[in-house]
């Protein structure tokens, strides 16, 4: 067989395409299935991994023009906590919703958490954002639980709150 780099990711990876699953006479590697089989999260996860995260400063004048409704600098603000949304939301993965499903109700928790953040009181966005995406998605959790099986989205080790 002919070695040619991989269709499916950047030619540095430097492996060769031996697999045989093919895709128009190319085959297609082991990752490549991958992310195919899983809705591309993989791929998406990788990209949200690139993102450089912000400094407090950037973080501060950013959020000073999102106050004055300055979309392209919530956008800016949002892209860059991204990993923050989907780090919380692998460890909800296991109760049964999709992880995309988990990564969503988290983006929607940043919004709110960007359009109310305070850098002058509140020191760092990640800090203000995560109980209320860690909230946001233990809500989805309880209002649509797994078919499968129902869990509390409260770890264990947690007492609860009266």
């Amino acid at each position: 067989m002919i070695s040619m780099h991989c269709i499916y990711c950047a030619p540095e990876h430097g492996h060769s395409d031996t697999s045989p699953l093919t895709r128009h006479g190319v085959a297609a590697p082991r990752h490549a299935r991958a992310a195919r089989k899983h809705g591309g999260i993989r791929v998406r996860l990788r990209k949200v991994g690139s993102v450089r995260p912000l400094t407090r400063q950037e973080e501060a004048d950013l959020i000073g023009l999102v106050k004055k409704g300055d979309k392209k600098a919530c956008e800016t603000v949002i892209k860059a906590n991204i990993r923050l949304v989907a780090g919380i939301a692998v460890h909800y993965a296991s109760f049964g919703q999709p992880l995309l499903d988990l990564i969503n109700e988290g983006n929607i928790a940043l919004l709110r958490a960007v359009e109310r953040f305070d850098p002058a009181e509140d020191g760092k966005l990640s800090a203000y954002a995560s109980p209320w995406i860690k909230q946001r998605i233990e809500r989805s959790l309880a209002v649509r639980p797994s078919s499968s099986r129902a869990r509390s989205a409260r770890p264990l080790n947690k007492p609860a709150v009266a």
